[in-house]
C-alpha cells in the first residue's frame, strides 16, 4: 500500500521472485540448513516414528517432520496411505494445468498492463503486458507480453506446440489491436505447469484436507488450502507461516503427537 494514501498500488520485484528465493536460500544455509534442488521425490516412508524421503536419484533423508507443498494429486502418489476419508478430501479438489505463451515484441501491443478476457470466443484468459508496468528499457527495449491460460489435462490447447498455440492466438491479439502484425514478434516461449490451479467447486470448504495428515509428522500446505482465495504469492506466505507455527508447536513437545483422526479443516483465509 502507498505510505501516504494507504491505497493499494501495484509493485514488481525487479529480477522477479527469483531474487527473493535466492535470498531465502542463503538465509536457510546461513542458519545451518541445506537446500537440495533438482531432486525429485520418489516416495515418503514412515518408519520408527520418523519420515524417510527417498528420491528418484537414489538418495534418502530421514526427518522428524516433513512439509509437503505439492498438489494433492502428487502427494497421493508419493505418501503412505492416508485412509479413506483423508484421501477423499484430497481427491475432492480438481486441478487445471497452466499454459503460458510469452512474446517479445518490437512495439507495444496495448496501453494496458493487465487485460482479463471474458469472451468464450477467445482461447485465453488474460493478456499481461509486463512492459506497461516495468519500463521496456529493463528488457533491452523489447515489449514483453504474457498470455497465461488454465486448461484441462488432455485438452487441445494443453497439447499444442509453441507454434500451434501462437498461431491460434494471433487473430485474437489483432482484435485487441487491429494494427498488430506477426512481424512484431521477435521471440516467443511456451511454459507448462501441471496441476497449477485448484478448482473450487460448490461445498469444497467443508471438504478441505487439514494441514496435519493422518501420517505422524507429515504435513500439507498447498494452494488447495487457501480457500476461498485465489492462488498468489501473498497467500503462499501466509500459508507457510501457518504451517510453520503448527510444526514448531508439535516439535516443541517431548515427542511428535500421534495422529488423532482427521485434523480440523483449515480456517478460510480472509481477503488481504
Amino acid at each position: 500500500r502507498d505510505l501516504l494514501s494507504q491505497k493499494e498500488v501495484l509493485g514488481y520485484q525487479l529480477g522477479s521472485f527469483g531474487v527473493w528465493v535466492d535470498a531465502l536460500v542463503k538465509l536457510i544455509e546461513a542458519l545451518g540448513g541445506e537446500v537440495e534442488m533438482n531432486a525429485a521425490v520418489d516416495r515418503i516412508v514412515s518408519e520408527n516414528a520418523k519420515l524417510k524421503v527417498e528420491t528418484i536419484g537414489g538418495s534418502a533423508h530421514t526427518f522428524d517432520a516433513v512439509l509437503a507443498t505439492i498438489s494433492n494429486k502428487a502427494l497421493l502418489r508419493i505418501a503412505p496411505r492416508f485412509g479413506e476419508e483423508y484421501t477423499g478430501r484430497l481427491k475432492s479438489v480438481a486441478y487445471q494445468d497452466a499454459v503460458c505463451l510469452v512474446l517479445s515484441l518490437r512495439r507495444p501491443l496495448t496501453g494496458h498492463y493487465w487485460l482479463s478476457i471474458n469472451d468464450r470466443s477467445v482461447p485465453f484468459l488474460t493478456v499481461v503486458e509486463q512492459t506497461n508496468l516495468v519500463a521496456p528499457e529493463r528488457y533491452g527495449g523489447r515489449h514483453v507480453v504474457y498470455i497465461p491460460n488454465d486448461v484441462t489435462r488432455g485438452s487441445s490447447l494443453g497439447q499444442m506446440t509453441e507454434g500451434e498455440l501462437a498461431a491460434s492466438y494471433m487473430p485474437h491479439l489483432r482484435r485487441m489491436n487491429p494494427q498488430f502484425d506477426e512481424s512484431w514478434v521477435e521471440g516467443r516461449w511456451l511454459f507448462h505447469a501441471s496441476d497449477a490451479q485448484p478448482v473450487f467447486t460448490l461445498g469444497v470448504g467443508s471438504r478441505l484436507a487439514g494441514h496435519r495428515t493422518p501420517v505422524r509428522g507429515l504435513y500439507l500446505a498447498n494452494m488447495a488450502q487457501i480457500y476461498p482465495q485465489d492462488r498468489g504469492q501473498n497467500y503462499s506466505i501466509l500459508l507457510g507461516e501457518r504451517a510453520a507455527a503448527m510444526i514448531g508447536e508439535d516439535l516443541s513437545r517431548d515427542e511428535m503427537p500421534p495422529p488423532s483422526g482427521l485434523d480440523p479443516i483449515p480456517a478460510p483465509f480472509p481477503p488481504e
